[in-house]
């Protein structure tokens, strides 16, 4: 890991940002490995975002996806494109809401922006569900929290009935900016008969549908949610399937055992995970012993125990398939079939990112050597590399089919292989005729050599004795 990229982390952890911001510049400008420069930038992006500074944010972001377009398995792409949605949507909702916030209304309700207006009113809403959330809501840093990420959600509308001027719920459109946004919303108990929930959806359709002529929406219910569904099914809405969250057993297994505070504090943290270098899983290197294909890993990217698994492929299907795929590129190629398995003998995925390195072949030119990802689909992926110490050395962030390959060979990997065993073969023939030679002449002068040795013998015992001393020394 970049050391000044390293310390920003550090930094960052203990909300001195400025100085982080200060580390994360310089790492940018260090840093030459494409995941590691991602990672930086998507790293400073949300540092930037979380301080709306959103034309800088974007710079990052952009960098991202113009840079890592040919990468397959890089996260910060994902995170790249959230964080352009975010931007776009917080530029988006200043098309939606008028100077006064408001959003559209009819009769009897108001949609209009979140504000802190209705700050206290929100949570006592939410507070009266049950007691358990009546604890969770007394906490005032999780309030805070909670209010702040509010705002981080899309564009969240606020439903106020025009006669009481009472907040009624809350909806929730995401990634207006896209052609297929999602819709949430939230009902408080009062008003859940009352026919508010119908009549808020189709008014905000509506409204963001004469914008931006979206025609499909998603929508999220839980499944438990009867009321919820029959809602939706009346406003349109067609059931395509069912997914279930990852969340929630560890949720409800944890209502049951955790009061009110300790559950909200619990709430903050979820998703985070903290490791000591102690309970972090140790770190790998491995060398392939067929092959020669090294792998190193830090600590923890790899659970205990882990093996690597290499397979050379020099015919068949899928080298026949490679060679036809590679023909644009060049017919000199290896091809390696490379994954780790567990204690268990299941292939596992690195969670991280590994540095591997690939012996360059005798008889391949190394300044023309490079390194492609054979994908599922039959397509290749360029894995940019660096030429170091005989291998070539990539990092990545998983294992699959890969081909090194020679740009611009016009021969084939086995008959690049009988060259070089034809040309070892002729320089040993060259070299057994020579040591012929050198023979021939030493009996030549034999009885002069002898002669010296022997006064060499006499005259630098002593010197010799030191040599050999100082040569122990140094192997010791």
């Amino acid at each position: 890991m970049n050391l000044k990229y390293k310390k920003a982390l550090y930094l960052l952890d203990r909300e001195r940002y400025e100085e982080a911001e200060d580390c994360l510049r310089m790492a940018i400008e260090e840093c030459d490995n494409p995941y590691e420069l991602a990672e930086i930038n998507s790293c400073y992006a949300l540092l930037l975002y979380e301080e709306e500074r959103y034309e800088e944010a974007m710079k990052c972001v952009n960098y991202i996806l113009e840079n890592t377009s040919e990468y397959d398995d890089i996260p910060e792409r994902e995170t790249a494109i959230e964080i352009k949605n975010e931007i776009e949507n917080l530029v988006v909702s200043g098309k939606y809401l008028d100077d006064n916030g408001y959003f559209d209304e009819n009769e009897l309700y108001i949609l209009r922006g979140a504000s802190d207006e209705y700050r206290e009113e929100y949570f006592s809403e939410l507070s009266k569900e049950s007691d358990i959330m009546n604890e969770i809501y007394s906490d005032e840093e999780f309030r805070d929290e909670k209010w702040e990420n509010l705002f981080t959600n899309g564009l969240v509308l606020f439903i106020i009935e025009k006669s009481t001027n009472h907040l009624c719920g809350y909806l929730e459109l995401k990634s207006p900016a896209s052609d297929m946004s999602e819709i949430g919303f939230k009902i408080f108990n009062q008003y859940q008969q009352k026919d508010t929930g119908y009549q808020a959806i189709m008014l905000m359709l509506k409204k963001a549908q004469s914008i931006n002529k979206t025609e499909s929406y998603i929508i999220k219910i839980d499944t438990e949610d009867i009321l919820s569904q029959r809602l939706v099914e009346r406003i349109g809405a067609v059931k395509t399937g069912e997914e279930v969250a990852e969340t929630e057993k560890f949720f409800k297994g944890s209502l049951d055992n955790l009061n009110g505070k300790e559950f909200a504090r619990m709430l903050r943290i979820y998703g985070e995970v903290y490791k000591d270098d102690e309970e972090q899983s140790p770190e790998v290197d491995v060398v392939d012993s067929t092959t020669g294909i090294k792998v190193h890993a830090d600590k923890g990217v790899f659970e205990k125990g882990v093996k690597l698994v290499v397979e050379t492929i020099t015919s068949g299907d899928l080298y026949d398939k490679v060679a036809k795929l590679l023909s644009d590129v060049g017919t000199k190629f290896k091809l390696f079939e490379v994954h780790f398995v567990d204690e268990n003998n299941n292939e596992v995925q690195p969670n991280g990112t590994v540095t591997v390195s690939y012996p360059i072949p005798d008889g391949y030119d190394a300044a023309n050597v490079v390194l492609y990802r054979i994908n599922e689909d039959g397509t290749k992926t360029l894995v940019k590399g660096v030429v170091e110490d005989g291998y070539y050395k990539v990092i990545t962030k998983s294992f699959s089919t890969y081909a090194l390959v020679e740009k611009g060979s016009t021969i084939t990997d086995a008959e690049n292989t009988k060259q070089v065993e034809e040309t070892k073969k002729s320089q040993d023939t060259t070299t057994s005729q020579n040591n012929k030679s050198d023979n021939k002449s030493s009996v030549k002068t034999g009885d002069s050599a002898k002669y010296v040795i022997c006064l060499m013998a006499m005259g630098l015992l002593a010197a010799a004795s030191v040599i050999i001393l100082k040569g122990k020394r140094k192997e010791a």
